[in-house]
């Protein structure tokens, strides 16, 4: 897979978070402290003790010797069996040096401690650094105690994995020990960790009508679609797990004391609002109609995404177990169904929906498929665009930063403001700053998930790169409410101008446009407002009493008279 930014910045930026938080010295080091609490259940004030890195020990005046290869080692025990698990890490510090495999020597220096390990071999107490001479003589001690089985990890921010004739030999090699293959983390997947990171999994059961169902299956996607009772999939989706795993179940009266649960439709693009908009109180109607019999014809029916899917083949009325269930379209008719629910138990009986269930692992599948479903009633651009993977990346991104990026409206509301990105004005400041764009930044925002959609939100677009607009917007429109009033009633209009001659200042000023120069191009701010008040009362004082600052901000003649000014 090609090397994309927005997976390395996502990276990167909660490695700096974990450096600061564990007072580590270098990057790198780092890296166990991230990502062994996304593979295993552990936290991360338990990550130190895990560590076998040289490097590491030597930084925490521990004693120094070879490391084996091994940059950590976890070793779970329980009466019946014990499982070590087994990492090397790599992390790359340049963007552009990622495109690449894994160093196939690092292979040779597992399987080297691998067979020492496993015939325990005592010269391996010779050289070892203490985490990992203390961490062999407990898998030996294992070793002995109970069954003990071991799985191996690589991961690095790299691309490619290793080389695929190297993975084989890897994975046969390790076959000889009775090892499963080892578990390979690229750039792309330990991303896709890290957007799946703070979902709560559904799982659950529900029975379909008869034998009616169709099912077909291409490359990384199976598709189900199928009839079932409304009451079937408000059980599967609704907060009571015992109810969600009992197909059977039948007790409407617990249904309607439940509740749906939230967590299944982080993947809906559509927010249920309370004040329920007229297709929602139609769908709640016909439900509890005499025509709700009739529901199946007229509504376009749920789909649903899951990580995987199991029925029994050639079954009347089969019940179909889900793991990790979204629901990619459908969630204003399930909670228009569960409203009629509550207000009339005997009316939702007869009610049968349509169901498409499609199992993918591909989160970049599962957003296309939420996306490219939500066709029943107009949907802002912003929110269909919510599920894009960019997006996704960039919220965990912002995560780290201690930020919360609204991919949705209002999705973080009880968050303090402060602290809360919105992606609209993201997109605003975007247009503005890099595309020197300010008329349609302030006129124009349909563009922003528009046309202009792919330019602003793409593989290449970090949270820093939208900090930097961001931030300096904010001190622009800080220093303008900041003005005496009778002083600016002309700014009131030109904010998205600033920004655009802050940036055409800073770039003749041979400015990097990073955010480690915010600090330098913010203190360009009086220079750029400046050049606009010039390029305004140069207008002013062409046109006389025909001039109007609103009007004079909303024609690109404004654009063009500041950058002439530059």
């Amino acid at each position: 897979m090609a090397k994309n930014l927005q997976h390395f910045e996502v990276f990167r930026q909660h490695l700096k978070k974990a450096k600061a938080a564990f007072a580590l010295s270098r990057l790198e080091e780092a890296v166990p402290f991230v990502l062994l609490p996304l593979l295993l259940d552990i936290r991360e004030d338990e990550v130190e003790a895990t560590v076998t890195d040289n490097s590491f020990q030597q930084s925490r005046g521990k004693r120094a010797g070879h490391d084996r290869g091994t940059d950590a080692i976890m070793i779970e025990a329980d009466s019946s069996q014990s499982t070590v698990h087994i990492f090397n890490f790599k992390y790359t510090h340049k963007f552009e040096n990622t495109e690449r495999f894994f160093s196939s020597a690092e292979i040779d220096k597992i399987l080297v401690f691998l067979r020492a390990l496993l015939d325990k071999d005592p010269a391996l107490l010779g050289d070892m650094n203490q985490a990992l001479t203390d961490k062999v003589r407990e898998i030996w001690a294992e070793l002995e105690a109970r069954p003990t089985k071991f799985l191996i990890y690589f991961a690095s921010n790299l691309t490619q994995g290793f080389e695929p004739s190297e993975k084989r030999r890897l994975d046969t090699s390790l076959a000889e020990f009775s090892i499963p293959p080892a578990q390979i983390e690229t750039q792309s997947t330990i991303a896709a960790r890290f957007a799946d990171r703070n979902r709560v999994k559904i799982d659950g059961q529900f029975k379909g009508i008869h034998k009616d169902l169709f099912e077909l299956s291409t490359g990384n996607v199976r598709a189900l679609v199928l009839r079932a009772e409304a009451t079937q999939i408000l059980r599967l989706l609704c907060n009571d797990p015992s109810l969600r795993n009992n197909a059977a179940h039948a007790d409407l009266a617990a249904l309607a004391a439940a509740r749906l649960d939230e967590s299944a439709f982080d993947d809906n693009v559509r927010i249920y609002l309370k004040q329920k908009p007229t297709i929602n109180q139609n769908i709640k109607a016909t439900a509890l109609s005499p025509e709700n019999t009739k529901f199946f014809y007229f509504n376009n029916g749920i789909t649903m995404t899951c990580d995987r899917y199991a029925y029994p083949s050639e079954t009347s009325g089969p019940i179909i177990q889900l793991e990790n269930v979204q629901v990619a379209n459908g969630g204003q008719t399930l909670h228009a169904l569960f409203d009629a629910l509550k207000a009339d138990q005997s009316k939702i009986g007869p009610i049968g929906v349509l169901c498409r269930i499609y199992e993918t692992k591909d989160r970049e599948l599962s957003s296309r498929i939420a996306e490219r479903t939500n066709s029943q009633i107009p949907v802002d651009t912003r929110d269909i665009h919510s599920l894009d993977i960019e997006q996704i990346n960039l919220e965990q991104e912002f995560s780290a930063l201690g930020l919360f990026y609204e991919r949705k409206k209002a999705q973080f509301a009880d968050k303090p403001q402060d602290k809360r990105v919105d992606s609209e004005k993201c997109g605003q400041v975007y247009l503005g700053f890099y595309e020197e764009m300010p008329l349609e930044a302030k006129n124009r925002k349909r563009i922003i998930f528009g046309d202009k959609r792919e330019t602003i939100f793409n593989s290449n677009t970090t949270a820093e790169k939208l900090l930097l607009p961001l931030r300096l917007f904010d001190k622009i429109e800080e220093l303008r409410a900041a003005t005496a009033s009778g002083q600016r009633s002309w700014l009131n209009y030109a904010s998205y101008y600033i920004l655009f001659a802050l940036k055409k200042v800073a770039e003749k000023k041979n400015l990097d446009l990073t955010y480690a120069n915010l600090a330098k191009i913010s203190a360009l701010y009086g220079k750029a407002v400046a050049l606009v008040r010039k390029a305004r009362n140069v207008e002013k004082k062409a046109l006389g009493d025909d001039f109007a600052d609103v009007l004079f901000f909303k024609q690109k003649k404004a654009q063009v008279a500041i950058a002439a000014l530059v």
